[in-house]
């Protein structure tokens, strides 16, 4: 909420000081990653790998309040953020997630994650080929996930970022998406059996 009342700041200040604080975010949240990847190739304890996972999603809430703040005026301003750091930072996540997402706790990440790129993919009109395959491949991987701690509001994340990209892309791509993301059981498959027993 602190984040969110320094809206007409973040505004003003986008180019000096705004651009730069979001790339540390992003920026730190892919060295965690990295720093992560190599603790687990060591084999190190379960508690500091974690704390990795903690780190990054508190990055990436950060990322999402101030991207949120500035979303207001994405539709009167709608080249707002330069396309070269919305691309970086979109490729920066998809990079870290991963990374990460074999982790128990990466539905603690999934959950800001997909606000951040959610809020990223509204600047955009339509999607080029490489960026709309590597977006289709981060939400399909989460849908294919069982084994991880993934609150409920990760899934909520999920459903919002798919409405988002499919009110972007072309009907046969989203009709691909589709077909993977309610693959037998997937998360989204199960969702039918959760409200049919309800």
């Amino acid at each position: 909420q602190a984040l969110q009342k320094f809206r007409p700041f973040w505004v003003d200040q986008i180019e000096s000081t705004t651009l730069t604080l979001l790339d540390h975010f992003i920026e730190d949240a892919d060295n965690y990653a990295q720093q992560f990847e190599l603790q687990e190739q060591n084999n190190d304890g379960d508690d500091e790998i974690a704390s990795f996972t903690d780190k990054i999603a508190a990055l990436y809430r950060a990322f999402a309040t101030v991207l949120r703040a500035l979303s207001d005026n994405f539709t009167s301003t709608p080249h707002l953020l330069p396309v070269e750091y919305v691309d970086n930072w979109l490729q920066k996540i998809l990079h870290t997630t991963t990374i990460i997402r074999h982790d128990k706790l990466f539905g603690i990440l999934a959950k800001p994650a997909n606000t951040a790129v959610c809020i990223l993919v509204e600047t955009f009109s339509q999607f080029d080929e490489q960026l709309k395959n590597e977006i289709f491949d981060f939400i399909i991987e989460q849908t294919h996930l069982h084994t991880q701690s993934w609150p409920y509001e990760a899934d909520v994340n999920l459903l919002r970022l798919i409405m988002k990209v499919i009110d972007i892309a072309d009907h046969d791509s989203c009709a691909k998406l589709a077909s993977s993301i309610f693959a037998a059981k997937s998360r989204l498959w199960l969702y039918r059996f959760l409200y049919s027993n309800s």
